[in-house]
């Protein structure tokens, strides 16, 4: 089939930086071209590369917690003192003079300790600027948290140990000052 007049196939590669048109004529391109001086070669610049994030790989030895955070959490367990006198109080009351479950007796005493132990942790411990309406309703759901936690593990020792309940509510009291202190410090204040 004949060929229109003017046309010419399209340009064909057939070694690196030579090309032949559509006539069989052969030409320098690209690189080749520019190395051997016949053709300004531009080349385009480089775009940056973007390194992904990496996180920094975990110590074997942790670090020490900031100075500040020691005297915190004695002032936070000084507070806690203060609560866990009065949790402890209720609860002695109840189960001996009231004849109360020590389960439910001690959840009452949570409670109570909790109400003070907001009062002293906002203004003394952690010195907060968060106004009443944000702090407390976090330090209420950490509260609940803590009052759960101290059922439950008062109720663990008393059922698998079989613990006295005095014995056994030390113990939670311990399990509720380590939870509740790191969230109180990271989320409530």
């Amino acid at each position: 089939m004949p060929r229109p007049a003017g046309f010419a196939p399209p340009a064909v590669i057939f070694a690196a930086g030579v090309r032949r048109d559509g006539a069989g004529h052969a030409y320098e391109c690209g690189q080749t071209a520019a190395r051997r001086g016949r053709v300004p070669f531009r080349r385009r610049p480089r775009r940056a590369r973007v390194e992904p994030y990496r996180r920094p790989m975990p110590t074997r030895d942790p670090s020490p917690p900031p100075p500040a955070t020691v005297p915190q959490f004695f002032r936070y367990a000084g507070a806690g003192a203060v609560g866990t006198a009065l949790h402890y109080a209720v609860l002695i009351a109840l189960v001996q003079l009231a004849h109360a479950g020590a389960i439910a007796a001690s959840t009452i005493g949570a409670i109570a300790g909790a109400l003070v132990n907001y009062a002293l942790n906002h203004r003394y411990t952690f010195a907060s600027r968060n106004a009443h309406g944000r702090a407390l309703p976090r330090f209420a759901l950490v509260a609940i948290a803590g009052v759960a936690l101290n059922a439950l593990v008062l109720a663990a020792m008393l059922a698998l140990a079989g613990a006295h309940y005095l014995v056994a509510q030390v113990v939670a009291t311990g399990a509720v000052l380590a939870a509740g202190y790191c969230a109180n410090r990271a989320w409530t204040f």
